[in-house]
């Protein structure tokens, strides 16, 4: 008992304040940086945020062209299949015109 009695003691005689003070002791100092250093970091960070806007911009425009070109492949095999089926129409119209002569 008489362990937690010195230890109650000890608590209530503690000033708070310094309690504050050890645990700001223990906190990391923030580096200070010269002005090159943060220059270059800026710099390399816009880039990297251009570069990163440039190509989303890049991959969307790609991808628009890429349904265009797709669109006009289509077009144009629905274009051969339809002149392909008229002309088998034709054939088959003519040979029915043949028979019927004979």
């Amino acid at each position: 008992m008489s362990t937690t009695a010195d230890h109650k003691s000890e608590l209530s005689t503690k000033n708070p304040t310094s309690t504050k003070q050890a645990k700001k002791g223990n906190k990391r100092k923030r580096i200070k940086q010269s002005s090159e250093e943060i220059h270059a970091i800026e710099s390399t960070d816009r880039y990297n945020k251009l570069h990163h806007a440039c190509s989303k911009h890049l991959h969307r425009e790609a991808k628009i062209v890429k349904s265009f070109e797709c669109q006009k492949i289509v077009r144009s095999i629905k274009a051969s299949n339809d002149s392909l089926s008229a002309q088998a129409q034709q054939d088959n119209e003519n040979e029915v015109d043949g028979e019927e002569k004979k």
